[in-house]
């Protein structure tokens, strides 16, 4: 049993090396190769080899889970297309409407670390996304909406490093690490 992924080499037979212990539990339905090694997955999976990852995930060039992939929640649904075309982001495509509990709408970009890219953040009225730029040595806003409350903080990868309630004004200064 294949456990709905395989790695075959150039003569076409299978590599044993490419060890995926349990693999999978449901469908694979595409792959995307990043130039490190790592393999993007998508489709409408829970998990692979016991660790929880719904509808995408990424292995380590051996077949081993790569468990510092940061999906948190995963795809609402399904993921039928993926690509790389930088080292550093992913396309994503799909059936699904929220990744890691933030509104998408069925295709999306986000960092290959598993990270939503500043472009990327949540169309909610009640958020607002910065993420420092230190060769400017300034702070980039994405998205101020007017009632916005919350402010996240995202790091280069765009995980989210601070979370913090702020009061309509323009004083930054307690915001400070």
């Amino acid at each position: 049993e294949l456990h709905h992924i395989v790695r075959m080499l150039s003569n076409g037979s299978r590599d044993l090396t490419f060890d995926i212990g349990s693999g999978f539990n449901d469908h694979v339905h595409a792959l995307a190769a990043q130039s490190d090694g790592h393999i993007l997955v998508g489709g409408e999976f829970e998990s692979y080899d016991g660790h929880p990852c719904v509808n995408i995930a990424r292995l380590n060039s051996n077949g081993d889970f790569d468990g510092t992939f940061q999906a948190g929640t995963g795809c609402d649904s399904w993921v039928y297309a993926l690509a790389t075309p930088s080292e550093t982001k992913a396309l994503v495509g799909g059936s699904f409407v929220n990744y890691n509990g933030t509104g998408k709408n069925r295709i999306m970009r986000i960092f290959t670390s598993g990270g939503i890219g500043m472009d990327e953040v949540s169309d909610d009225a009640s958020t607002i996304a910065i993420a420092g730029n230190p060769v400017r040595g300034e702070l980039v806003f994405a998205r101020l909406p007017e009632g916005a409350n919350t402010m996240r903080v995202l790091d280069d990868r765009g995980a989210e490093v601070r979370t913090q309630r702020i009061r309509p004004t323009n004083d930054v200064s307690g915001l400070a690490s």
